[in-house]
């Protein structure tokens, strides 16, 4: 890429980047969002043209704490999915966000968020703390000790039993996760896969931020 423009970090300390093993990070959204203006490494490709179509895909392991994974420049790796792609409208050129409509607790309908963003730096799907608090409770999660105020658990013994957890987005389209999807087994306890976070979208409206437990399924 001749011209992109890199930033260097010579510090950051008491960071999660002292435990981390990659060696940085690339922005793959739009350019409002770029700390450098009209910058983004996606766009540059587009406008050189040297990304054609203008396309990429990732696919991340379905197995936790995996470290295999793709990134494909240009289209989509047919090897890494099953059955038709499902196209989505974007709500805004800034994050990757689609709409929202609601989610489904085996057949008990959950609101909480106008948009979901679409974010594969994010571990957890996050939702307002109403909307998360209630989605627990509903597949019968408790918070366990020691694990931080805004975790929540399972019994392991359970995981295969859970209600499957349906996200419509865009207008009815349906993406559902199974209890192996959105559970998280960490030294013999299983989290959930979702927290609560005081989100908004790009319209300063409550938004889902929907990462790798609902990107490895999909």
């Amino acid at each position: 890429m001749p011209s992109q423009v890199l930033g260097e970090v010579l510090s950051a300390p008491d960071t999660a980047f002292d435990e981390l093993t990659f060696d940085g990070l690339v922005g793959m959204a739009f350019s409002p969002l770029a700390q450098i203006p009209n910058n983004p490494i996606v766009a540059q490709m587009i406008q050189r043209k040297l990304l054609s179509p203008g396309i990429f895909s990732f696919w991340l392991s379905p197995q936790v704490g995996n470290r295999g994974g793709a990134l494909t420049l240009g289209g989509y790796n047919s090897k890494y999915y099953e059955g038709p792609i499902k196209w989505m409208s974007l709500t805004s050129a800034a994050y990757w966000s689609v709409k929202h409509d609601h989610i489904l607790v085996g057949k008990t309908k959950i609101l909480g968020g106008t948009r979901a963003i679409l974010d594969t730096g994010t571990s957890l799907i996050m939702g307002t703390p109403k909307a998360v608090n209630r989605l627990n409770k509903l597949i019968g999660a408790y918070q366990p000790e020691g694990e931080g105020e805004d975790s929540w658990a399972v019994d392991c013994n359970r995981v295969a039993s859970l209600p499957t957890i349906t996200f419509v987005l865009d207008g009815g389209k349906q993406f559902p996760l199974e209890g192996h999807d959105y559970i998280i087994e960490s030294e013999g306890v299983c989290l959930t896969g979702f927290a609560a976070g005081d989100l908004t979208n790009d319209e300063d409206e409550p938004a889902w931020l929907v990462g790798d437990a609902f990107l490895r399924a999909w």
